[in-house]
């Protein structure tokens, strides 16, 4: 397999010789390269990437894929949980307004995936009113959190119109130093 890699590495390097020269003198040339030899020791494994800085997004916010403006605004659009444990409460309530003129109710809701469930008000949300989507994401899992949940608003006067915001959380989780770990068996004779 190591000889795999240096031939394909030898190649690559070859090629980039090759184009790098004026076109008049490309010619091939022979390079040795010292075998590696890398220990298991050598091998270093790198933590999981560090989520970019969260950032909020304001009201003028254009919303994906609209045909018509319900009027929906959200407090946030983003929910940074920070850095949390393993096991900690991973539910944020998204809390909106209806500043719209006519009343609207919330279709759809759907997590990027199994981790993150929405659950949006069952009821129309009237001009001028407020409501909230719950979300809450599975804190068992460790690393990165950068989940989106689709929310699809939809006029009650016309069903044909509307409109679909993205919601975002994010934020990183670590192991729970309390977690007890495996326990190892006895060791001995087995009584039966």
């Amino acid at each position: 397999m190591r000889n795999f890699i240096m031939i394909v590495a030898l190649a690559a390097l070859s090629t980039s010789t090759i184009f790098a020269q004026a076109p008049e003198r490309r010619t091939i040339k022979k390079k040795t390269v010292p075998s590696v030899e890398t220990t298991k020791e050598q091998i270093r494994i790198t933590p999981p990437p560090v989520v970019a800085p969260v950032t909020k997004q304001t009201e003028d916010a254009k919303p994906v894929n609209a045909n018509f403006d319900s009027g929906i605004t959200f407090q946030e659009e983003v929910h940074d949980y920070g850095t949390i444990q393993q096991g900690d409460n991973g539910t944020t309530d998204f809390v909106f307004f209806n500043k719209g003129k006519e009343a609207f109710i919330i279709s759809s809701a759907k997590g990027s995936c199994g981790c993150t469930v929405p659950v949006p008000p069952k009821e129309p949300i009237e001009a001028g009113k407020s409501s909230s989507i719950k979300v809450t994401y599975d804190t068992k899992r460790i690393g990165a959190i950068n989940k989106n949940v689709t929310v699809v608003v939809q006029s009650i006067s016309d069903p044909s119109k509307t409109q679909t915001k993205i919601l975002r959380i994010a934020g990183n989780i670590k192991p729970n130093p309390q977690t007890p770990e495996i326990e190892k068996p006895m060791e001995g004779p087995v009584n039966k």
